[in-house]
């Protein structure tokens, strides 16, 4: 009896000690299975090489088509100025005076925006016909429709060693949406509480898909009032309250005699009242000047409409051809204060008439002294004068841009063997950009 309740209770332990054995052993087989299917080896922004989804590359900021839409952003633009790493030196569509007032760039760890690499869908974005402060060439991210955009992923190193001198300051990956399968309709409006810069963004994608091919197509219009500096009048370009430093423009109407080698003397042609009635100011120094506030827009009027056709077809499990057609056209227009004239004339009274000339450009011309210029050299003895003048009568300075994007490419990928994978396309470009300007 006790012989054999010791044998019961041996065979009891051993099943028990080969259960409590293999139970764990089957799970970590099952998880060990599970984490096999979950490896995938994925293209990372930033490497030629692939890696599973368990690897890390190069540091990647990744904003997703959710993030973007949390955020509230606009523009593709908003998106990239709200990075850490666009410092110092990127450019926006407030410059409205300068050379690209149309278009905007990233700046990524200060070193330029000509150095910054855009990509969409992996591949190079023709460059912007301007360029940044009339040298540097740059991609200009303004007109990238938003709402054709899967995620963004910004490589936020160098990476010069795999996409050339271009990529020194990192990578902009803008991936588009495909594998779309139904329609959406989205209308986005956006205003500020003290006026100006209301927007309002329509956009539209639907598409179709079989087992083998996808195709997409998406269309987007957005219209943004421009930002006076009206608006805002604490923003003010030359008057500022609490800034002791900030000061009207000496650019009004005022006239200073050339006395050749002595001290010139200001000669006051604008009393107080007439300088006020002309839209003017009188400054602290008695000279009239002006404001330029009233006239310069801080962000510009645009409009933009967007299209674009994505096809994927798979061949077969290791084959598969692509191609994309898109079309942008934006229009951007912006105003600033009226033109000056300065030290680069010299005005001459003789009698009843006054003379301006430009001696470098060998240029000149006579008028009567008493009516020309809103009769500023009525009172003005004979002589030289130099003469800071704004030219308000002409009103404020305009610029009017149109862009035209158009792109298309073709390609297949897959791979030839388990260890060759290839990736051929072939693309043309066309961006152009009409200026238009008055004042």
């Amino acid at each position: 009896m006790s012989t054999q309740t010791a044998v019961a209770k041996a065979i009891r332990f051993s099943l028990f000690a080969f259960v409590s054995t293999s139970i764990p052993t089957m799970a970590y087989a099952a998880d060990e299975a599970q984490a096999t299917e979950q490896v995938e080896r994925i293209e990372v922004t930033g490497s030629r090489i692939k890696r599973t989804d368990m690897e890390n590359a190069s540091p990647i900021v990744v904003m997703s088509a959710a993030d973007i839409e949390k955020g509230g952003f606009n523009s593709v633009q908003d998106v990239l100025g709200n990075l850490s790493q666009n410092s110092g030196g990127s450019m926006t569509q407030q410059e409205v005076h300068g050379f690209t007032p149309a278009a905007s760039s990233v700046n990524l760890r200060g070193v330029g925006a000509g150095r910054v690499l855009t990509l969409i869908n992996g591949k190079r974005v023709p460059k912007y016909p301007f360029g940044a402060g009339g040298t540097d060439s740059f991609v200009d991210t303004a007109n990238i429709p938003l709402g054709a955009i899967e995620r963004i992923e910004i490589l936020t190193t160098g990476a010069s060693a795999i996409y050339g001198s271009d990529a020194m300051g990192g990578v902009i990956n803008i991936i588009l949406k495909k594998d779309v399968e139904q329609t959406t309709f989205k209308y986005r409006f956006s205003d500020t509480d003290e006026g100006g810069l209301r927007n309002n963004q329509f956009s539209f994608m639907t598409g179709v898909s079989s087992d083998t091919a996808n195709l997409t197509f998406f269309a987007e219009y957005e219209d943004r009032t421009a930002l006076k500096g009206t608006d805002r009048p604490e923003w003010g370009t030359d008057i500022v309250d609490g800034q002791p430093y900030s000061g009207y423009s000496s650019y009004g109407a005022n006239l200073v005699q050339d006395l050749g080698n002595n001290k010139t003397e200001l000669e006051k042609t604008l009393s107080p009242a007439e300088c006020e009635a002309r839209g003017y100011v009188v400054m602290e120094n008695g000279r009239c000047g002006f404001d330029r506030s009233k006239q310069r827009d801080f962000l510009p009027e645009q409009k933009r409409y967007s299209t674009m056709i994505n096809l994927t077809k798979e061949l077969n499990a290791d084959h598969q051809l692509y191609s994309r057609i898109d079309y942008t056209h934006s229009s951007t227009f912006t105003e600033i204060e009226s033109a000056t004239v300065g030290n680069d004339f010299m005005f001459n009274v003789a009698g009843d008439s006054v003379t301006i000339a430009n001696k470098d450009k060998g240029m000149s011309q006579t008028f009567k002294k008493d009516t020309a210029f809103g009769g500023d050299f009525a009172n003005a003895a004979d002589g030289d004068y130099f003469y800071t003048r704004r030219m308000s009568e002409l009103g404020p300075r305009t610029s009017d841009f149109e862009t035209n994007n158009f792109s298309f490419i073709i390609g297949a990928k897959g791979f030839l063997t388990d260890s060759i994978e290839y990736d051929t396309s072939w693309s043309i470009a066309r961006q152009t950009v009409e200026s238009r300007s008055s004042g």
